[in-house]
């Protein structure tokens, strides 16, 4: 058997402090993301909005996300 060489990491300083922002990054981004997740489960689910037929009668909802319909905005003039 041939005799292994031990092998020695040495981290450079600059790597020490690269790595510690990343950490508070990650940290901080874990903090937003908990934020809109507690925002998004205090919210509603949107109700689907009946189709208008030709003579502006209610139909069936259209589902979600069709590609015929251009989407809706909710925004008021």
């Amino acid at each position: 058997m041939s005799k292994k060489e031990k092998i020695i990491i040495r981290r450079d300083d600059d790597l020490v402090d690269i790595d510690d922002e990343l950490d508070q990054a990650l940290q901080m981004l874990d903090g937003a993301n908990q934020r809109i997740v507690d925002l998004l489960s205090t919210m509603e689910p949107l109700k689907p909005m009946p189709e208008l037929d030709e003579a502006g009668e209610a139909g069936e909802a259209a589902p979600q996300g069709s590609s015929e319909d251009p989407p809706q905005s909710t925004d008021a003039p």
